[in-house]
């Protein structure tokens, strides 16, 4: 270990999108250009929500902070080999928090802090933007709509079609449920 210690540089990845209600998995990447040692690196998932207001002085922006879930990474001190090194950590969404979102006026956002405590030396630390989905709205039970090309039923001539979807709405991604019925059509 030298006297000059150097910092690792901070990436974040995540292994899929985050989505509320789900868990979302964080992965920190630490590249060392040297061995350092590392007493604690902290990961801190916070949300503001953004008000945007316009003054004589321009536009201004407050945030006001409704969430903020720190954990540690570590769990005893540890010295870095030169390379990278990635650590994980899952961590639950709460199902009611709001998606991401930019409006004139409001916005919500939210991002991850990481920092990483080098003992007798500044810390290294990073913050990054992150985008967060709002859990999917429950599908209510729905009854099934029907749909026809004639009202009275079936013609004496020509092409009749009945179809039924099971459900009013779709998400996307999602299967279309629906049952179809074609009459007085020749072979």
């Amino acid at each position: 270990m030298s006297l000059i210690k150097t910092r690792p540089k901070v990436r974040l990845l995540l292994a899929r999108p985050l989505v509320a209600g789900e868990i979302g998995e964080f992965i920190i990447e630490l590249h060392c250009s040297k061995p350092v040692p590392v007493d604690g690196v902290r990961l801190t998932l916070f949300g503001d929500l953004i008000f945007i207001h316009t003054s004589q002085y321009g536009r201004n922006r407050t945030a006001s902070r409704f969430l903020e879930h720190g954990v540690e990474l570590l769990e005893s001190s540890v010295e870095y080999d030169a390379g990278v090194h990635r650590l994980r950590r899952q961590i639950r969404m709460a199902e009611n928090l709001p998606g991401s979102w930019e409006g004139d006026r409001l916005g919500v956002e939210y991002g991850v802090a990481i920092r990483v405590d080098i003992p007798w030396w500044p810390d290294a630390r990073a913050e990054f933007m992150v985008r967060v989905a709002a859990a999917p709205a429950p599908l209510d039970e729905e009854p099934a709509r029907v749909y026809v090309t004639h009202t009275g039923g079936p013609p004496a001539k020509g092409p009749y079609l009945e179809v039924s979807l099971a459900q009013q709405s779709v998400h996307p991604g999602e299967p279309l449920r629906a049952s179809a019925a074609l009459g007085n059509v020749s072979t």
